[in-house]
C-alpha cells in the first residue's frame, strides 16, 4: 500500500521497497530452515561433499551474519589455525552451521557486545567454538536449546521473530557431516560457547550428488527443468521468469491430475510448492 501511494517520493518508495525485500528475504530463509529440517527428520537431505578450505568457508559465515553484527554494534574477533585446512565437507551447510551460530551469539548478546570464532585442527578433527559475552544460558536451557521450536523464555524479545529451529537446524546439519554440537555456559549473564567438533574426511553414510544419483551429468551438460505447481498464478509468474533466466526450461501442467502424473515421471527430489526434476 505504502509503495503504490508514495507517488513521486523516491525516499518513500525506497524504503517500502525495502522493507518489503527484508520481509521477504526472512519468510524465505525461515522456509528454507524448516524445508531442511523436515529433510533431515525423514533422512532426505543429502551432502554435496566438495574439498574446500576453512577458511572459505568462515568468510562466507561471517559474510552472511555481519549486517547483524554491524546493527548491533559488536566487535567480531575470528582466529584460525596459520595455515590451510582441508576438509571435505558440504561447505554451503557448512558455512550456514557457522552463520547461525553467530547470527544466534548477535541476537543474545547486548549491543556492543565481543563474539569470537576461534577454530583448531588437530588429528584429522576440526573444532570451531562460538563465544559470545551475552545473556548466558541456564542448566534447563542448555539441555533443550537445540530441540525443534525451542527458545529461552527469559529473551523471548530477542528472538526477532524467529521460529526457534535455527539451532535444530544447525545440530541436524552438523550430525550429517559425522560431528556433534555442545553449548556451554556458566550461566545467565555469564556468556556462552557453541562447540562444534567435526572430522575433516568423509562421513560415513555421506553421499555426495554423484554417488546418490548414479549417471548424473553437470548443469552444464544438462539442461534443468523445472515443474511449476501453483495454483497461485501471483506466485507463479514471479518462479517462471526466476527459472527462464537461468536457462530453466518450466513447464505448468493444467490440471492437477497432470501435474501430479509429470513429477512423477520426472522424479522431483523434494516435495514443495515448485518441485524441480532433471531432464
Amino acid at each position: 500500500m505504502v509503495a503504490r501511494t508514495a507517488g513521486d517520493d523516491d525516499r518513500r518508495q525506497a524504503w517500502a521497497l525495502g522493507v518489503i525485500e527484508r520481509q521477504v528475504g526472512h519468510m524465505a530463509l525461515l522456509l528454507d530452515d524448516l524445508l531442511d529440517v523436515s529433510r533431515i527428520s525423514r533422512g532426505k537431505l543429502e551432502l554435496r561433499l566438495q574439498d574446500v578450505e576453512l577458511a572459505g568457508i568462515v568468510e562466507a559465515a561471517v559474510e552472511t551474519a555481519r549486517p547483524l553484527l554491524q546493527a548491533k554494534g559488536h566487535e567480531l574477533h575470528v582466529r584460525l589455525p596459520p595455515g590451510p585446512v582441508r576438509m571435505r565437507v558440504d561447505p554451503v551447510r557448512l558455512a550456514r552451521v557457522l552463520s547461525n551460530l553467530l547470527s544466534n551469539a548477535g541476537k543474545y548478546t547486548d549491543p556492543g557486545g565481543r563474539i569470537e570464532l576461534e577454530a583448531g585442527a588437530t588429528g584429522g578433527t576440526l573444532v570451531v567454538r562460538v563465544r559470545d559475552n551475552g545473556i548466558g544460558l541456564s542448566a534447563h536451557d542448555r539441555s533443550q536449546i537445540f530441540e525443534m521450536f525451542s527458545q529461552v523464555a527469559s529473551a523471548m524479545d530477542r528472538s526477532e521473530d524467529g521460529l526457534g529451529i535455527g539451532l535444530a537446524l544447525t545440530r541436524g546439519l552438523v550430525e550429517l557431516h559425522g560431528g556433534r554440537i555442545d553449548a556451554v555456559s556458566e550461566g545467565p549473564g555469564k556468556g556462552s560457547e557453541f562447540i562444534v567438533s567435526l572430522p575433516t574426511r568423509t562421513p560415513e553414510g555421506a553421499a555426495t550428488p554423484a554417488e546418490s544419483s548414479p549417471g548424473a551429468q553437470s548443469a552444464g551438460q544438462r539442461q534443468r527443468k523445472v515443474l511449476l505447481a501453483d495454483d497461485n498464478a501471483d506466485a507463479r509468474r514471479p518462479w517462471r521468469r526466476c527459472w527462464r533466466s537461468r536457462g530453466t526450461r518450466c513447464r505448468r501442467p493444467p490440471t492437477a491430475i497432470a501435474r501430479w502424473r509429470s513429477a512423477r515421471s520426472c522424479g522431483p527430489t523434494s516435495p514443495s510448492s515448485t518441485s524441480a526434476c532433471r531432464t
